[in-house]
């Protein structure tokens, strides 16, 4: 509780501090570094509703008054467009903003086709070389994905090998994936059976 009050108190503050930083038009150095801060702050505690606003804001206003710096520009259009693609799964915006923002980040482009296609393994692909930043995002889709990956393995397979199933759904350990999708699938050994051929 006293954790949360703490947390409750900095977002209090990092909010008054965009208010006035936005009601006085900055884009100064201070201003870009301070909504950075607080973009990252937001990311990292899934606070939607105060990094979506921030990151349009700094693209598409203080950009303007201010030029960014290229890496600073290209972090915050890697986060928007995972926004779009994990969060809103708005894949066509997600796929128009690539275009109209030349993104050029790998590991972007690589979740945006991953996820457009249902394709599990560029997803965590993608996710091994994401930013801490980054990777807060791709969380948002991590269980549309794993869930995907589940419903194809108990379609198309007898059995798989524990191993395969745990590259399969980000190295979620065996124990986690059956209690969290309710699988009835048995461990023998280091082999996951799905369902057993009738007659055996």
């Amino acid at each position: 509780m006293e954790h949360d009050a703490e947390l409750a108190t900095i977002f209090m503050a990092m909010r008054k501090l965009r208010e006035a930083l936005v009601s006085t038009k900055r884009a100064d150095e201070f201003a870009q570094s301070a909504y950075m801060f607080m973009i990252h702050a937001a990311i990292a505690t899934r606070d939607f509703e105060a990094y979506h606003p921030a990151i349009l804001y700094m693209l598409y206003c203080m950009h303007r008054i201010q030029p960014l710096e290229p890496a600073r520009l290209q972090e915050l259009i890697s986060l928007h467009i995972l926004d779009l693609t994990c969060r809103q799964r708005e894949f066509a915006a997600a796929h128009a903003a690539v275009c109209r923002l030349h993104c050029t980040d790998k590991v972007v482009l690589r979740v945006v086709s991953a996820l457009v296609h249902n394709y599990w393994p560029g997803f965590w692909k993608g996710r091994e070389t994401a930013s801490r930043y980054q990777k807060h995002l791709l969380q948002w889709a991590e269980d549309t994905i794993r869930r995907h990956a589940i419903n194809a393995i108990g379609k198309t397979y007898f059995s798989v090998e524990k191993a395969f199933l745990q590259r399969s759904t980000g190295q979620m350990p065996w124990d986690e994936v059956r209690r969290t999708y309710n699988l009835t699938w048995t461990l023998e050994g280091e082999i996951i059976i799905i369902r057993r051929i009738k007659g055996k």
